[in-house]
């Protein structure tokens, strides 16, 4: 009975997976677009940044998006090129 409590309890800590930084500025870059443009796919784009980044970005998309969620797609974009630059500035040349 002890054995099934321990393989059932999840661990202490959990681990997050470490930042995919090529993947984010993938995501990020197509972001940027749907935002020059206006589309309103930025509105489904910024959820499923959230999604797949938020555990690492989440301090960095928040400003994005509350302004995607104002519609306020300039403004979005301006947190979107910072987001870019930042990364970039991080990644190895």
């Amino acid at each position: 009975m002890q054995a099934l409590q321990v393989t059932d309890s999840p661990p202490a800590t959990t681990a997050t997976t470490p930042l995919d930084v090529d993947t984010a500025l993938i995501a990020l870059h197509s972001m940027h677009e749907q935002l020059r443009n206006a589309d309103m796919a930025a509105t489904d784009s910024m959820a499923a940044l959230q999604r797949q980044f938020g555990s690492n970005l989440c301090a960095q998309l928040r400003p994005m998006e509350d302004a995607v969620g104002a519609l306020d797609f300039d403004g979005a974009l301006r947190f979107c090129k910072e987001l870019i630059n930042e990364l970039k500035q991080g990644q190895p040349a």
